[in-house]
């Protein structure tokens, strides 16, 4: 059901001010990628499914060429392929760096904010785990079916049809609703959306849980951090 991920970063979005370009390594071949989200523990890219295939697998090594406006040259880091998924003509991957405590010294300061660290560990789930998401878009409230992508104790991430996608990013507020990994409860939070990537079939979107918490909600959040750590290793 889940696969065991002990990254413990926020993932950010590079934004246009500090865009990371990143080149692709793979047995010889050199693939262009889109950077959809990054931290000092790894990256999440997109490889458009054109021309040459990659055909990459969980567990197999990389070579990430890292290029930013404040990088005096590129940045040729190794990392595992985590997990990977096709969405239209687009391949998804998830890497983590294997060298990431040297990359902290080398990141420079202007880089420091998207290269940052999470204080909590994260489980990546596997198709069909479901996540209720309620949408108040106006005065018109939108329940939606989403799957679960990846769960920390700080927020999830999660993918739904684009229709739903335009729903969900026209929202001034959503809740999302899930089952525990391997539990028979359920438990639900307020959130806020971090990113999001379109796909013709399917948008993939990132959210923080709301930190403006009552009682029961930071009980809630102990309660998933307990839950997670069981299965979740750390650093």
């Amino acid at each position: 059901m889940v696969q065991f991920d002990a990254r413990r970063q926020y993932r950010t979005c590079p934004d246009e001010v500090n865009a990371l370009a990143v080149e692709l390594k793979y047995k010889r071949h050199e693939f262009p990628a889109d950077v959809t989200d990054v931290s000092i523990g790894g990256i999440g890219v997109c490889v458009p499914r054109r021309g040459a295939i990659l055909a990459v697998t969980p567990r197999e090594t990389v070579y990430l060429k890292i290029t930013a406006p404040s990088l005096r040259e590129p940045m040729v880091e190794p990392g595992t392929v985590l997990h990977t998924r096709v969405m239209g003509d687009s391949l998804f991957l998830g890497v983590r760096f294997t060298d990431w405590l040297g990359l902290i010294e080398r990141v420079p300061r202007e880089l420091s904010a998207m290269f940052n660290r999470r204080l909590s560990p994260r489980i990546v789930v596997e198709d069909g785990h479901r996540v209720g998401i309620t949408a108040v878009v106006g005065e018109r409230t939108e329940e939606i079916e989403g799957f679960m992508r990846d769960l920390s104790s700080d927020g999830l991430s999660f993918w739904v049809p684009p229709e739903a996608g335009r729903s969900i990013l026209d929202a001034g507020a959503i809740r999302v609703e899930f089952e525990l990994p391997f539990a028979s409860r359920s438990t639900a939070f307020k959130a806020r959306l971090l990113h999001v990537t379109k796909d013709d079939e399917a948008w993939s979107f990132g959210a923080f849980f709301d930190t403006l918490e009552d009682g029961e909600a930071k009980a809630a959040r102990e309660d998933l951090a307990a839950h997670l750590a069981l299965f979740a290793p750390h650093f």
